[in-house]
């Protein structure tokens, strides 16, 4: 039984020189650790969805939990960490460009 759903985004700085999510765990493999995800706080759900990409593909992503749900893209805007998975609330910040989409976590 499920209690709700919600889709993620995952959102990278601008200046991460990958374009899609197949350069990204290739980038993400040939240097295990380097990269880092932001997320609103250690076992949220953009944290788990952040482990589960980790465990699906194979690589080695560093979490850095942040202070909450806004604080977690603006981490990444300021550079201080790599991707977010992000609930829908950077939007005015990906119309902007200050991040960059790669990915829309879904079944479909």
């Amino acid at each position: 039984m499920a209690i709700g759903r919600s889709q993620m985004y995952l959102a990278a700085r601008p200046t991460l020189e990958v374009k899609d999510v197949k350069q990204l765990i290739a980038s993400a493999k040939s240097q295990p650790g380097k990269l880092t995800i932001a997320s609103s706080g250690t076992g949220t759900a953009p944290h788990l969805a952040a482990e589960l990409f980790n465990q699906s593909n194979g690589t080695s992503i560093t979490h850095v939990p942040s202070k909450g749900s806004a604080p977690a893209p603006q981490d990444v805007m300021a550079g201080q960490a790599d991707l977010v998975f992000d609930p829908g609330i950077g939007f005015p910040h990906l119309r902007r460009g200050k991040v960059k989409l790669l990915a829309v976590a879904s079944e479909a």
